[in-house]
């Protein structure tokens, strides 16, 4: 079976709309207020430090009362706690659609340190490679994007490491990249129904509020329709294991074993004769 997009879709829409999907929400919208208050924080006291303008000549929005300083801290911390997140929700959202309902405590502490040094060197390794491949030529970047996009997966689900997981991810992007290219397009015109939504919203201070719920949201439904991306294609490479396994004869592999314990009662024949 091949991926599916349409099932990608359906399924990930009933993973993201699930209990575990909800969990989740709550922390990624903590997240996503703390990185842009704190963002927002800090342009407006560049502004007004380098500048003639005063607080009332910026429009600052929704912003941290905190010096720059405290704001430049706060903005790489939420965003570093934000690349350390994806580690339980990968975990939570690949589960089979019967078990999204609990949330086990052991996906939340397993190896969590490691897992989670490992996300943030990958995600500053892809932050830097990706952009320049997009700066290079689309194709670079959109094929990067890809190929890469199952890395914090292969971190939180298999236990991969740094290098393995990228390798992995490239692994699992091979051969459906089209595919997967497709299902990007999907997930940008996804990305753009909450700027539909903020249209129709009245008040800067409102639709600041309403962006930082559907971008949370739109987040996480992102996130579970890749987990069962991810789910499909490893799936799919466990069936092609196992199929390539049961075209081997039974006298074959009968054959085989024999020989290997003869050879083994040979060997030790002759190490005992030679004591």
């Amino acid at each position: 079976m091949s991926l599916s997009i349409q099932t990608a879709l359906q399924r990930g829409l009933r993973r993201a709309a699930s209990p575990s999907g909800i969990a989740m929400f709550i922390p990624m919208l903590i997240l996503q207020a703390g990185i842009v208050l704190s963002a927002q924080a800090a342009a407006v006291q560049f502004v007004v430090q380098n500048t003639q303008a005063t607080i009332t000549d910026v429009d600052p929005g929704l912003q941290l009362p905190v010096s720059t300083t405290v704001a430049v801290g706060l903005m790489i911390v939420f965003t570093l706690a934000a690349t350390i997140v994806v580690i339980p929700a990968a975990r939570l959202l690949v589960r089979d659609l019967s078990e999204l309902s609990s949330i086990p405590p052991t996906i939340l502490t397993r190896r969590l340190l490691s897992a989670s040094l490992s996300a943030l060197v990958c995600a500053v390794f892809l932050t830097v490679i990706i952009p320049i491949g997009y700066l290079l030529l689309l194709v670079p970047g959109v094929f990067l994007t890809v190929s890469f996009q199952f890395t914090f997966f292969a971190i939180a689900v298999e236990d991969k490491g740094i290098i393995d997981s990228l390798s992995r991810s490239w692994q699992l992007a091979s051969g459906e990249r089209l595919l997967l290219f497709g299902m990007l397009i999907v997930i940008s015109l996804l990305s753009a129904v909450p700027a539909v939504v903020l249209s129709l919203v009245p008040g800067s201070t409102a639709r600041e509020i309403v962006s930082l719920i559907l971008n949370s949201a739109l987040l996480v439904t992102v996130y579970a329709i890749l987990a069962d991306v991810f789910v499909q294609l490893r799936d799919d490479e466990m069936a092609a294991t196992w199929s390539v396994a049961e075209e081997v004869p039974l006298w074959e592999l009968t054959y085989s074993l024999v020989k290997e314990i003869f050879n083994e009662i040979e060997l030790e024949t002759v190490c005992f004769s030679m004591v």
